[in-house]
C-alpha cells in the first residue's frame, strides 16, 4: 500500500508477506527498530510541530509587541497635535492682538490725498514700526493675552 525504501534501495511494499520474494530477513531483526524508527518518528513529528507552534506564538507576540508601541507612539502623537492646536490659538491670538494694535496705530494716517497718505505712511513707520515701538507694542500684547481668561 505505501511503498517504502529497503535496506537494498528499492521499494517495497509495507504489507508484503514473510514468504514474499522480496522480504528481506533482516526485517525480522528489525522489527523492534521500526517501532523505535515509527515513535522517534513521531517524536520528531511532534517537535517539529511543536517548534512550528512556538514560532508562530512568538511571532504573535511580536505582532502585539508592535501594535502595543504602535498604539503608544498614536496616543503620544495624538497629544502631539493637541499641544500644537493648542499653540497654534495662542499664537493667532497674540498675532491677532499685535495686528488690532497696529490697526489701531494706523487710523492716524491721513488719507485725504495721495501726498499726505505717503508722508502719513513713511511718519506711520518710523514712528510704530521701529524694532524698540515694535517691542514695547509686543511686550504689551503679551502681558495682556497673559491676563486675559
Amino acid at each position: 500500500m505505501y511503498p517504502r525504501c529497503g535496506s537494498s534501495g528499492s521499494i517495497q511494499n509495507i504489507h508484503q508477506t514473510p514468504t514474499s520474494s522480496n522480504h528481506n530477513s533482516e526485517d525480522d531483526d528489525d522489527s523492534g527498530d521500526n517501532k523505535v524508527s515509527a515513535i522517534s518518528f513521531k517524536e520528531r513529528r511532534r517537535e517539529a510541530h511543536t517548534q512550528v507552534l512556538q514560532k508562530s506564538i512568538d511571532y504573535i507576540q511580536y505582532l502585539l509587541q508592535q501594535r502595543r508601541r504602535q498604539e503608544d507612539e498614536r496616543n503620544a502623537l495624538r497629544k502631539d497635535v493637541v499641544a500644537l492646536r493648542i499653540m497654534q490659538a495662542n499664537y493667532e491670538q497674540i498675532f491677532q492682538g499685535i495686528m488690532d494694535k497696529l490697526y489701531e496705530s494706523f487710523e492716524s494716517v491721513p488719507t485725504n490725498n495721495f501726498a499726505e497718505f505717503s508722508a502719513g505712511v513713511f511718519n506711520w513707520l518710523e514712528e510704530y514700526c521701529k524694532p524698540q515701538s515694535l517691542r514695547t507694542m509686543v511686550h504689551g500684547v503679551l502681558r495682556e493675552q497673559t491676563y486675559t481668561p
